[in-house]
């Protein structure tokens, strides 16, 4: 049952039609933490894990969108505090979507980093090819060389023990 609307209003966002989310992949969240992030709850077999709330984070994408569109951010919260079991502010649907911001900038940059540093790379090999063979390789065969070395990179990364996710 959703909690009673805070400060006696009624939010002028209208209901969701359907919060079903398919096969929406929401990530694990993982600290040890008094505070718990809307859109999750508590593993009960792992205190230093938090699961998806699967309807919470339906909302929660609908929130954005009522942002987007021009909506206040303490209506938002009276909205998702009247059609969640759990209350958020205004001051906490602020702080959540400027850090959801900020991590899709983040990831943004990061894959833009990345598609420069293959570039360059990629252009690197083909130089040191041309320099050792007296021939630029073919498109297949430096994309094969490519591939195996940052494949080899990427398993380093994950077996080197600090990286376990």
């Amino acid at each position: 049952m959703p909690k009673k609307v805070k400060h006696g209003s009624t939010p002028r966002i209208p209901l969701p039609d359907d919060t079903d989310t398919g096969k929406v992949y929401w990530p694990l969240y993982i600290g040890d933490t008094k505070f718990k992030p809307f859109g999750y709850k508590p593993d009960p077999d792992n205190k230093y894990r938090l699961l998806p709330d699967e309807h919470e984070l339906a909302l929660w994408e609908q929130a954005k969108e009522y942002r987007k569109r021009g909506f206040g951010y303490e209506e938002i919260a009276r909205w998702l505090t009247a059609n969640s079991d759990r209350s958020i502010s205004g001051a906490g649907v602020k702080h959540r979507i400027q850090q959801d911001q900020g991590r899709r900038r983040e990831a943004l940059n990061k894959r833009q980093n990345l598609k420069r540093l293959v570039r360059n790379y990629v252009g690197a090999k083909r130089v040191e090819q041309k320099r050792l063979c007296g021939r630029y390789p073919e498109e297949k065969e430096l994309l094969e060389m490519v591939m195996d070395e940052f494949k080899e990179a990427v398993r380093e990364y994950y077996e080197d023990g600090k990286r376990n996710f």
